[in-house]
């Protein structure tokens, strides 16, 4: 297994359940899917690079690095996992980067319908109820009110 990796621009990678198909504007791109575990298909790690970055893991429990750059990572709902506990990760979010959740929610975003939990030095989002987002090493003092505008994560 590989992980997708990026090229020095402004990058588009999208995870899905096959390896090396779903990646673009990545030259030398490569996916790496848990396609021979059933328990873990679509589990896809997305590595960005020095561009502005957009990263979608699709569905299953993702691990995503946007990378240097102001990134942008991209949930519908099809992308929340269908297994209990399990989440979607990114490892390096930062003050740069935005978190979109709009394709969850269409035109009904309820601003209850997002929890901010912190767990340590990181950061769990909750949408309606269930796990989907850890931001590893993000900690925010701000509630879901301050940072949310029209369902996107607005930190910068």
């Amino acid at each position: 297994m590989r992980p997708a990796h990026r090229g020095s621009g402004d990058d588009l990678l999208v995870g899905d359940f096959f390896s090396n198909d779903s990646t673009q504007n990545t030259p030398g791109a490569s996916l790496a899917d848990s396609s021979a575990d059933p328990t873990r298909l679509f589990e896809d790690t997305l590595i960005g690079g020095a561009g502005s970055d957009t990263l979608w893991g699709g569905r299953g429990a993702d691990i995503m690095t946007g990378g240097t750059g102001s990134d942008h990572f991209v949930w519908s709902s099809d992308d929340l996992s269908f297994l209990p506990d399990s989440y979607d990760r990114i490892t390096d979010f930062s003050l740069q980067d935005v978190l979109d959740l709009r394709p969850l929610f269409a035109e009904n975003y309820v601003e209850s319908s997002i929890e901010l939990t912190r767990i340590g030095n990181s950061t769990l989002v909750q949408i309606n109820g269930a796990e989907a987002i850890k931001l590893d090493g993000f900690t925010t003092s701000l509630n879901v009110h301050d940072l949310i505008d029209d369902g996107v994560i607005l930190i910068a």
